[in-house]
């Protein structure tokens, strides 16, 4: 991948790193952790007072970590802002609620909305899981388990708390089953879940997965997560890549230009062997793109040239040799030099 292709990619890695950490942050296997009590609450009423502060007044309905009082008396400002927990809270309805201690009463944990989520089955089922799991492993099975589940909370949340953990069993044949069944779905649903999936199966390396990534790449479907996706496809096994490549070549030239980014990142013989067929199809379009792969990967120069159409191979090499060009950086910017 040049400069020039990877600098848009870092914006959009950087841009949506913040997020991504608050969410990891407050995962309900971090709630779970961090949390002073958990509770099912319902809503019995909610009000501004003065304008200036939210009052939210709960009924605890059972506690499931810590002793809650029977009574909540939950406040925070009442002008909207990032990490509000109780606007919109409907009396009479039922929350599953994550609570702390925090200068002296009780608050949603880390004083967030997503420390709040409506009673549901599945959902305390996921809960009660979590609570009883002991040790790394499971943790692991459990979370593997809710990539499975229903709720789009449990889902997505298993997904982000599976991909943060700093180790993982990249053998177990159960959690790797659980990321690929889950992975295609999250990329057709342009779900949350599917950039930590995709990270998961980066991670966990498992083959099966280039069955769910690779047609979407070479569809056009991946959408928002095409640039992640090629860089999965990079992390698993190169030749089968190629080789699943070579299978499923589309026969639309934008396809194909796709089909040649992806085995740009699968350095092997089954790649240079594709991609040298590929050239030899005249109407090739990305041919030089194909050519300039092959040059990267020290095919030598006069078998890329007898395989390609006249003039591709030499552009090509130029482009290779070409230096890279810093756009921010113009010779006249620098002092002592004229415009």
């Amino acid at each position: 991948m040049t400069r020039s292709r990877s600098i848009p990619l870092l914006c959009l890695v950087l841009a949506a790193a913040a997020p991504r950490a608050q969410e990891e942050a407050s995962t309900l296997a971090a709630l779970v952790a961090r949390a002073d009590a958990i509770a099912s609450v319902r809503i019995l009423a909610s009000q501004e007072a003065s304008g200036t502060v939210r009052v939210v007044r709960a009924r605890v309905l059972g506690a499931w970590k810590g002793e809650p009082p029977a009574l909540l008396d939950l406040r925070e400002p009442a002008q909207d802002g990032c990490g509000r927990a109780l606007r919109g809270l409907l009396p009479g309805a039922g929350y599953l609620l994550f609570l702390e201690r925090f200068e002296g009463a009780w608050r949603p944990a880390q004083g967030q909305a997503r420390a709040l989520e409506p009673l549901d089955a599945e959902l305390l089922a996921h809960l009660k899981a979590l609570l009883q799991a002991e040790g790394t492993a499971a943790r692991t099975a459990v979370l593997a388990a809710g990539l499975g589940s229903g709720h789009a909370r449990v889902r997505g949340d298993a997904a982000l708390a599976l991909a943060a953990m700093p180790m993982l069993d990249e053998h177990d044949p159960v959690l790797a089953g659980a990321v690929v069944a889950a992975l295609g779905p999250s990329i057709d649903e342009r779900s949350a879940a599917a950039l930590p999936l995709l990270r998961l199966t980066q991670r966990l390396r498992s083959a099966p997965a280039i069955d769910v990534v690779l047609p979407r790449v070479l569809e056009g479907r991946a959408g928002p997560f095409a640039a992640v996706a090629l860089q999965t496809l990079a992390a698993l096994p190169a030749e089968l890549v190629a080789r699943r490549t070579a299978e499923r070549m589309p026969a639309d030239g934008a396809g194909r230009r796709r089909a040649v980014e992806v085995l740009a990142m699968a350095p092997c013989r089954a790649t240079q062997e594709t991609l040298l067929r590929l050239l030899r199809e005249v109407s090739l379009p990305g041919a030089e793109r194909a050519a300039e792969v092959l040059l990267q990967m020290g095919v030598p120069a006069e078998l890329v040239q007898a395989a390609a159409p006249q003039g591709v191979a030499e552009r090509a090499r130029a482009t290779q040799e070409r230096p890279p060009r810093f756009r921010a950086i113009r010779p006249h910017d620098q002092p002592g030099r004229q415009p």
